[in-house]
């Protein structure tokens, strides 16, 4: 059974599951760099946020393969939008 965070504002926690969109991620550097970054689990939470990701670069980088995009791009991609409003 999930137990929830000390603080409610961060916890992944709602009632007695898993919030359906998690409030924060732990990212291990060494986990990063291995190449295995991202889960599948995760990929399936943030399909949309990743497509979008994928259309914001078409737009920045036309001719671009976003296939080329990697698990570290995307999960750099979120480090780098944490706190910023839209992000």
């Amino acid at each position: 059974m999930p137990v929830p965070g000390k603080l409610p504002l961060f916890s992944n926690v709602e009632g007695e599951r898993w919030s359906a969109r998690p409030n924060t991620i732990l990212i291990d550097s060494r986990q990063l760099e291995s190449g295995e970054a991202m889960s599948s689990d995760f990929k399936q939470i943030a399909a949309a946020e990743i497509e979008e990701f994928k259309a914001e670069y078409r737009a920045r980088f036309p001719g671009r393969d976003t296939d080329e995009i990697t698990d570290e791009d995307l999960l750099r991609e979120v480090m780098n939008t944490v706190g910023k409003p839209g992000a």
